[in-house]
């Protein structure tokens, strides 16, 4: 859209809004690819990107399940599309559900972050392992400047974050995590991402089980992590969901990681990816029914207390990402505009 190509984005994920807040059009007027499918608006009626005019913009239908659309209706939408625009991205859900199938049928290209997603689709000839684009603070990031940005002692940085919402379960398995760090002698220092949910009750919750705020030794309580890259470079240990942006921005670090994936998403896919990383020697995983805190507490010290298992581990999740990723996209989208 930059250099001045017609560009489509549809949001596929049909009952959330992502795609929009992620192109920064959220608080604009908004129409959905529901809208075009029953002819109430022609596809070109889409929204306009305020920066880059030629990029448009349909986002997904808000209450209805994506196995309720036509999907005749949605393949004729697409090929309005095609010819109203030279390229046509199709944001597709998490998971092979309902949702993933409607956007790939009538995809000429189906592009997956996990080589363990391609056996999982109808069409395999189809699919191709892309990776997840990773921004450049991640892939070159320096550990010992990231520790200084922080003001970090010589101690291990034990980070904790469970997405921007944040987590109910894991936020009360931190609380006991960081008692345990307590009773220990903080022995790590540790950023904890609370999430916007758990931010007003969490420092109660800490004083509940003990935990001394005004006197944590290098504990960091935030309700949102503005620097992650940062954060990540310096962190010795990650304890994280598996939400594939977050694994990628972890493998690009190389920094050995616990992966307690939600058990509340579409098909289970956070599992999935855990799983795929954790077969390739880059993760522990832990799934949140079986997460303790003196489990967790556990699995942080026998990381750190093995260095070669710690070096093996930060190997293979560099030798996971593609840090190309956002090429292989462009140069796949270039390929397909030319046909």
């Amino acid at each position: 859209a930059f250099q001045g190509e017609s560009v489509l984005c549809i949001d596929c994920d049909v009952g959330l809004r992502n795609l929009d807040i992620a192109l920064g059009i959220s608080d604009m007027g908004s129409l959905s690819f529901l809208d075009v499918c029953r002819r109430d608006y022609a596809v070109t009626e889409a929204v306009h990107h305020p920066v880059f005019p030629r990029l448009q913009f349909l986002t997904a239908p808000m209450g209805c399940a994506a196995s309720a659309i036509d999907t005749e209706a949605f393949r004729r939408m697409l090929e309005q599309a095609r010819e109203h625009f030279a390229y046509v991205f199709l944001d597709a859900p998490a998971g092979i559900e309902a949702g993933f199938s409607l956007a790939a049928k009538f995809a000429d290209r189906v592009l997956v972050c996990f080589e363990e997603s391609v056996k999982h689709y109808k069409h395999p000839e189809r699919a191709t392992v892309v990776g997840m684009p990773v921004r450049q603070e991640f892939i070159y990031s320096d550990k010992e400047a990231a520790r200084k940005a922080l003001g970090l002692d010589e101690r291990p940085l034990v980070l904790s974050t469970f997405g921007s919402q944040g987590a109910k379960m894991m936020n009360l398995a931190m609380a006991d995590f960081m008692k345990l760090e307590q009773d220990n002698g903080f022995p790590y220092q540790h950023i904890h991402g609370v999430g916007s949910f758990g931010w007003g009750w969490m420092p109660d919750k800490l004083k509940e089980v003990g935990v001394d705020l005004e006197n944590a030794n290098g504990l960091d309580l935030r309700e949102y992590i503005y620097d992650m890259p940062t954060c990540m470079a310096a962190a010795d240990v990650i304890i994280s969901r598996a939400g594939a942006s977050s694994l990628n921005e972890i493998a690009a670090t190389g920094t050995p990681c616990i992966l307690i994936p939600s058990p509340n998403v579409t098909d289970n896919h956070q599992e999935k990816n855990a799983r795929a990383i954790e077969r390739q020697g880059g993760a522990v995983v832990i799934l949140e029914k079986d997460c303790t805190a003196q489990l967790l507490y556990d699995t942080v010290a026998q990381l750190l207390s093995d260095e070669e298992r710690y070096n093996a581990m930060s190997t293979a999740l560099k030798a996971s990402v593609m840090i190309d990723s956002a090429r292989r996209i462009c140069q796949i989208s270039e390929e397909l505009a030319k046909k």
